[in-house]
């Protein structure tokens, strides 16, 4: 049974450079809740942006260490899609539910066309890579300079610092969330 309790996720790609405070990047930056298992089944209803869409969920499956692996499925909870929700000021968006014991019930995420149309294939990866991570329970995390983690709070992570897919501090993170919900 779904509970009241619904997490909307507006911390998203924010366009703008936002900087937070020097020191080291923390991948412990944890969302409220988090898939009971680590195989996760998603539906891909991005369209044109398929092919972005499956290197950036490529790119968590293949990142040493991570715990987690997303598989294809009609009808999986985690629905990735491409979406034009005009301009807001953010260029994805993570939007998730979660029942009474803090799992994941449905999760989307989705790359804002209105922006995302503008970007070439590595920007929009590095987009959906970061929504990805906030579909496996992590929250904004890092700051400037580069290199900064794929959850890096604003599209600098890609345009200011190249990255693409997720780094070592991302997968310490999914690392964490497993280890809670496993109860270690």
């Amino acid at each position: 049974m779904v509970s009241s309790f619904v997490v909307r996720l507006v911390s998203v790609a924010v366009l703008f450079v936002a900087t937070a405070g020097p020191g080291q990047a923390r991948a412990y930056s944890l969302e409220a809740c988090a898939w009971a298992g680590t195989s996760i089944a998603y539906t891909d209803h991005s369209g044109a942006y398929a092919g972005t869409t499956e290197r950036a969920v490529a790119d968590w499956n293949g990142v040493r260490g991570s715990p987690v692996r997303l598989y294809p499925a009609n009808g999986g909870a985690l629905t990735l899609q491409a979406r034009n929700f005009g301009r807001t000021g953010y260029d994805g968006i993570t939007v998730m539910s979660c029942d009474g014991a803090g799992h994941f019930v449905h999760v989307t995420s989705s790359y804002n066309t209105y922006y995302a149309d503008r970007y070439g294939p590595a920007a929009r990866e590095s987009l959906l890579g970061h929504e990805i991570g906030h579909a496996l329970g992590l929250a904004h995390t890092g700051s400037l300079p580069c290199p900064v983690p794929i959850m890096y709070h604003s599209s600098d992570r890609y345009f200011a610092c190249g990255e693409v897919g997720p780094q070592p501090d991302d997968v310490a993170g999914v690392q964490a969330v497993v280890q809670r919900v496993q109860g270690r």
